[in-house]
């Protein structure tokens, strides 16, 4: 790689660069002058080609600002208030973005660079533009943390299957095995609030790093329990570094996502858990049947282990000097929770919650029971609907992206996924079961691509830790409602009549968040 001083541009290239180092190098290439003698590097030619706007500008980060804050920060450069930054008011640009001892000359080409010809001044419309198509562009760093995200749910996709068999094995009854699974949902809901805010203060990565750590002590010793009291432990610190993973992955996803990119940005954290459970059981379901019911275990605790030290390598993206909300938590989801949109998200959310909560006690059972649906079925089936997400994903969060209000394809999401739901309970064959749940799942694409997308549109950079745990806890205990709920009405009620129920609550939070939102577009309120 070229060395620029100190400073790697390939580690540069791949953001692994300290923030101040950035600034820097990003700064000083807002000379042009200063990089003639590199530019035919091919790092650097990637590091121009890549970007639309003026690196000066790209250090200010102004394609992460809300449309009313990057209008702001144009008044505050438009110092004469003319509707336009010429070549003397660029000059603060430049020394806002580290280069001090900046010229007018280097300011024109700032200037000229941003408006595409030889002009001496910007307008609102061409640099509101410009700094659009920047924020268009999804930040390289999705990646790595993807791959870690993968990790830690193959790893647990690998033991989910296998969890009620142990337990079978050392003799708990089903009651029991419930107070287990519960174990892991309780830890999370107190566990939330508390991660998020820790995240906040010291930073996302020693979250995804401590997370997956503490979930791999959790698993690993799961393999070794061998009474009710070891596996609650065991499945609670398992359900508390999920927790904290969470936290970490969903605010590092949200400090590179921009206003344009959002839903696409924070789409991997779907793709990778649909990825990881939907190939980690049938692994773990092999292991278990040639080496033994812990062995899965084992391996979950290695996966989130690797998990753990992936993690230690990513670079962190809490900005220096960021704003960290003055409130307690507790102050913050009392003031989120009388906003309309964010109360429309969190019904959305935890009715969401309560359908992945009863689909073991009502879905699978209707397939197996109802149906006669084999093992191998079920796990074509379900197969079928991850594979129909995935490819579905892309598509609906890009659609997502560009529209001014989210619940355009949100709430068609959580109608289709209810009516698909109504319909597979009135099923009498395999193959309008199957198809009908594949048709959910398009549903279940564009609700889990669009929920947080819409909590940071509607929240401030210093909110939206705990907005985004405010909505995890409301998926969270929606999971604990559903399996619960749904169970008893299965047992009493039939089967049908609880899926039939579970289908409805779901819609009336569709409702209840159309009402409550109304036309607002993107944008904290």
């Amino acid at each position: 790689p070229v060395v620029v001083g100190r400073l790697k541009l390939s580690l540069f290239d791949f953001g692994f660069l300290t923030h101040g180092g950035q600034r820097m190098l990003r700064a000083r290439c807002a000379a042009r002058s200063w990089w003639a003698p590199y530019r035919g590097h091919r790092w650097v030619r990637r590091f121009a080609a890549s970007r639309s706007l003026p690196a000066a500008f790209e250090v200010l980060g102004l394609k992460y600002l809300e449309a009313d804050e990057l209008r702001a920060r144009f008044d505050r450069y438009d110092v004469n208030g003319d509707g336009s930054i010429c070549q003397v008011e660029a000059l603060q640009i430049l020394n806002d973005a580290g280069l001090q001892d900046a010229t007018r000359e280097e300011a024109l080409q700032l200037v000229q660079h941003l408006h595409g010809h030889e002009e001496e001044a910007v307008t609102w419309e061409e640099f509101e533009g410009a700094v659009g198509k920047a924020a268009e562009v999804i930040d390289k760093r999705v990646y790595p943390i993807s791959g870690a995200l993968f990790l830690s749910f193959f790893g647990q996709g690998t033991m989910a299957p296998i969890l009620p068999l142990l337990g079978r094995s050392l003799g708990l009854a089903a009651s029991e095995l419930g107070f287990v699974t519960a174990a892991s949902s309780l830890s999370r809901l107190v566990c939330n609030m508390p991660f998020a805010a820790a995240a906040e203060r010291f930073g996302r990565r020693p979250m995804l790093v401590g997370g997956s750590l503490v979930g791999s002590i959790g698993f690993g010793m799961l393999s070794v329990s061998n009474d009710l009291q070891g596996m609650m432990l065991w499945n609670g610190l398992a359900g508390a570094g999920g927790a904290a993973t969470m936290a970490g992955a969903g605010l590092y996803l949200n400090d590179i996502a921009t206003p344009r990119n959002r839903s696409r940005t924070t789409a991997p954290l779907m793709m990778m858990a649909m990825l990881g459970f939907s190939v980690g059981p049938a692994f773990g379901g092999y292991l278990a049947q040639t080496h033994g019911l812990q062995a899965p275990f084992v391996v979950c605790s290695m996966g989130m282990l690797s998990a753990s030290v992936f993690a230690a390598m990513l670079p962190e993206t809490r900005r220096k000097g960021q704003v960290v909300s003055k409130e307690s938590p507790f102050q913050q989801w009392a003031k989120f929770i009388q906003r309309p949109p964010l109360q429309g998200i969190t019904a959305v959310s935890m009715c969401n919650g309560i359908v992945q909560g009863a689909s073991p006690v009502t879905v699978v059972l209707y397939a197996s029971e109802t149906l006669g649906m084999s093992p191998a079925e079920l796990g074509l089936m379900f197969t079928a609907q991850v594979v129909t997400m995935a490819a579905a994903t892309p598509l609906l969060s890009k659609m997502s992206d560009g529209l001014s209000n989210r619940l355009a394809v949100l709430l068609p999401s959580v109608l289709l996924g209810s009516f698909a739901l109504v319909g597979q309970s009135a099923c009498t064959t395999m193959n309008e079961f199957v198809g009908l749940g594949v048709v959910g799942s398009l549903g279940s694409a564009g609700i889990m691509t669009n929920m947080s997308a819409f909590v940071m549109d509607h929240t401030k950079t210093e909110e939206r830790a705990q907005a985004l745990a405010m909505r995890s806890m409301s998926s969270d205990l929606g999971v604990l409602v559903g399996a619960c709920s749904m169970g008893v009405v299965s047992t009493y009620m039939g089967i049908p009549f609880a899926m039939q129920t579970a289908a409805c609550v779901q819609g009336a939070a569709a409702v209840f968040c159309a009402l409550r939102t109304g036309s607002q577009k993107k944008g904290p309120k």
